[in-house]
């Protein structure tokens, strides 16, 4: 098990917990999102090496794919890299 994988594991444990301590919304998609957020922020080294929005982009589907391989599925998340690519506007 990749070190990347254990973290996704473990930010799910952790989303599971708030969710079921009644602290986050209890859906699949719901729990995954905030489990990638505990991802993102306990390795923020992942970041380091992003310097162009593209890159951040790059980590963010790389986090995104190592939770949802830990979930075994595999949604389409380009509606929120495309929004998040379009920014504010």
């Amino acid at each position: 098990m990749s070190e990347l994988e254990q973290e996704a594991r473990y930010a799910l444990s952790v989303a599971a917990d708030w969710a079921e301590e009644g602290l986050a919304r209890v859906t699949e998609s719901d729990i995954a999102v905030l489990a990638m957020s505990v991802l993102a922020a306990r390795n923020p080294e992942l970041y380091a090496v992003a310097s162009t929005d593209d890159e951040v982009d790059d980590v963010e589907q790389v986090i995104a794919a190592a939770v949802w391989d830990v979930l075994e599925v595999q949604p389409d998340l380009r509606w929120y890299f495309e929004g998040v690519a379009g920014g504010s506007e």
